[in-house]
């Protein structure tokens, strides 16, 4: 079986040698190709500001990062070998290593505390609650993790997913339609979607969320014996005020951190 690292594919198992946490040459970089799960936003910032201060160069990486169009898209493309490394929900790449046990991935670094998947909707729609929710025109990108999620969400609140009729949307337009009224309430992160509604114009507490965590459904949690084989290569996901020293590497490589 092959298994492929979620957050690395390849970096070289050197890093950890003598001066390798000194200033690298140019010519030396390990060139990486990152993906986000979404557009640029707060949560991306660790990663942008280690690649603008030169921190991953200090530690050998020449890290490309591109915004992302879902983590749905950004699992298949690491999978696929068009990125090296990839930002994205832990349940969606579950999901995937279901369905694709020869190009499993991997997750070595979890970002969030509890999980963002939400639903999120407005007032005037009267949905207050997950059963509030049959018969309603929901919109999400296809590759949406929330939306992808969604079905355990239902089960788990007993919503009517057969009565849902789901609308798919471009990412930038997913919460207009949800401001135009072409939706009843549209899945995502709360992190993203409530500051998306703000800058449109819908006063915060017009905004209603039904965040997965709140409603039976926080899976968050991720091990796997690839980190003891070669700890160094987890060093991009740590980012600016996170990274680690070589003592600490050498002890969550072991599986006790």
């Amino acid at each position: 079986m092959k298994t492929r690292d979620v957050l690395v594919a390849a970096f070289a198992a050197t890093f950890l040698s003598a001066g390798a946490w000194q200033v690298q040459a140019a010519d030396s970089l390990q060139s990486v190709k990152f993906a986000v799960d979404w557009a640029y936003q707060g949560n991306h910032a660790f990663w942008s500001q280690a690649i603008d201060d030169g921190t991953f160069k200090k530690l050998g990486l020449n890290v490309q990062m591109d915004r992302g169009y879902g983590s749905g898209d950004t699992i298949i493309k690491v999978a696929a070998g068009a990125y090296d490394i990839g930002f994205a929900d832990i349940n969606t790449m579950i999901k995937f290593d279901a369905e694709h046990p020869d190009q499993q991935l991997i997750a070595v670094y979890q970002v969030f505390d509890r999980t963002p998947n939400s639903v999120i909707t407005l007032k005037r729609t009267g949905i207050t609650k997950p059963a509030d929710l049959d018969g309603r025109k929901i919109g999400g990108p296809q590759g949406d993790a929330s939306r992808m999620t969604f079905p355990v969400f239902a089960k788990l609140n007993k919503v009517k997913e057969s009565s849902i009729e789901w609308v798919t949307v471009a990412p930038n337009l997913r919460e207009t339609v949800l401001v135009q009224g072409q939706v009843d309430a549209i899945t995502g992160f709360t992190s993203t979607s409530i500051f998306n509604l703000i800058a449109a114009g819908v006063p915060r507490e017009n905004i209603v969320t039904m965040p997965f965590a709140e409603y039976g459904l926080d899976l968050y949690g991720s091990d796997h014996p690839g980190v003891n084989r070669n700890p160094a290569v987890y060093i991009l996901p740590l980012g600016p005020g996170r990274g680690r020293s070589r003592p600490q590497l050498d002890h969550w490589g072991t599986g006790r951190c």
